[in-house]
């Protein structure tokens, strides 16, 4: 029998103020069986926590899309195509939201300057690309995040839903 410890980020890891505990950090350092950070960030995401507290661990990023040892070497890494990726871009671009697009660890937003990614990028303290799809270095994409208007979040995810379901075999959280 194995033991591990596999733990989720945002409001699990960290407190609401985005960080560890003083207690929490010691008590993982003191483990004496390996830890996981499991979370749907993107490795970039992750790896200020890891910096922050002097911990050293393997991450499953983007909900198991790709798998990382300690050291970062990729164990696992499945995606949808770029084609994908751009359908679904093409989809949502004329709702009033920004996208973000990761793959392994490159985030790739369309304006940077916006307000919503620039939030983005001081909590999770990592620098975005603007960009496209296309300029992705892998074939892959790992994650595409809306950041919408609150009054508008349910009705751009119901429409987005519908449409991308019916289009892609993928799951939509």
């Amino acid at each position: 029998m194995y033991n591990i410890i596999f733990s989720d980020v945002d409001g699990t890891l960290l407190n609401s103020s985005h960080v560890i505990t003083p207690k929490t950090r010691e008590a993982i350092q003191n483990l004496n069986i390996p830890f996981v950070i499991v979370s749907a960030r993107s490795p970039s995401g992750i790896y200020s926590i890891l910096k922050d507290n002097n911990l050293h661990c393997a991450i499953i990023a983007y909900s198991g899309g790709l798998i990382m040892d300690k050291n970062r070497n990729i164990l696992f890494h499945q995606g949808i195509s770029k084609k994908e990726a751009n359908e679904i871009i093409k989809f949502i671009e004329p709702f009033d939201l920004s996208w973000c697009a990761y793959s392994i660890d490159e985030w790739m937003v369309k304006d940077k300057n916006d307000p919503r990614i620039i939030n983005e990028e001081n909590i999770v303290k990592a620098l975005a690309k603007q960009g496209c799809i296309d300029d992705f270095k892998d074939d892959q994409v790992n994650k595409i995040l809306c950041i919408c208007n609150k009054t508008q979040t349910n009705a751009i995810e119901k429409k987005s839903k519908r449409k991308i379901s019916s289009i892609f075999d993928c799951s939509i959280i």
